[in-house]
């Protein structure tokens, strides 16, 4: 979203990819050397995720040591000038949102995009919530600043999605676009859940 709001987690889609990603460490799925990428026309899908910096917000705070790496990092994106490089960067971190399964009622589809995205990444949220509870302590609250302080603190917290750009819509490519890279990035921000284990001891850590 152009204003890209401070206060909630931005979460595109990423998708799982074999061949091309870094496997997924300690994964259960039955894809032997499965990892992930971002959606997008180059990595074999017809649509492609957003991200960048915002025009109208200020970078949060929160936000400034991994948008600095991320400037310094060599990676695709446009001209100095064409964006506001002092603006919020989004996403905050991907999750799952191409072939997703879901089952309602009984029946199963499959879903693709935010709408697929965000829910489970609030899935793995609540998750979170629930240990902060049974603890007798409060939710989470603010989010975003937790999520980057546990992958400062822990990068195995998330699985870096190094894979992908997003200058390739669904007609054709921009010149100008944004590209993965190691750590956080304009395109899955700091990545997928890793381990869920090291971010629920974080916040259970908190007060």
């Amino acid at each position: 979203p152009p204003p890209a709001p401070p206060y909630t987690p931005a979460v595109p889609p990423s998708q799982l990819d074999k061949g091309q990603t870094t496997p997924r460490a300690g994964t259960s799925l039955p894809f032997p050397g499965t990892g992930e990428s971002c959606v997008s026309l180059p990595t074999g899908r017809q649509w492609t995720t957003g991200g960048g910096f915002a025009n109208t917000t200020a970078r949060p705070w929160y936000q400034d040591k991994a948008v600095a790496a991320y400037l310094k990092s060599g990676a695709e994106m446009p001209l100095k000038g064409m964006f506001n490089a002092s603006g919020r960067v989004y996403p905050d971190v991907s999750a799952i949102g191409h072939n997703h399964l879901i089952i309602s009622d009984g029946l199963s589809a499959y879903g693709d995009g935010t709408s697929a995205s965000a829910p489970a990444f609030a899935a793995a949220i609540s998750l979170l919530n629930n240990a902060r509870l049974a603890a007798g302590k409060s939710p989470v609250g603010f989010l975003n600043p937790v999520l980057y302080a546990v992958a400062e603190k822990n990068p195995a917290a998330f699985y870096d999605i190094t894979v992908g750009e997003n200058r390739c819509g669904q007609m054709t490519c921009c010149p100008y676009g944004y590209g993965t890279a190691k750590g956080f990035d304009a395109v899955t921000g700091l990545g997928s859940i890793g381990d869920l284990g090291i971010i629920r001891d974080y916040v259970l850590s908190l007060p």
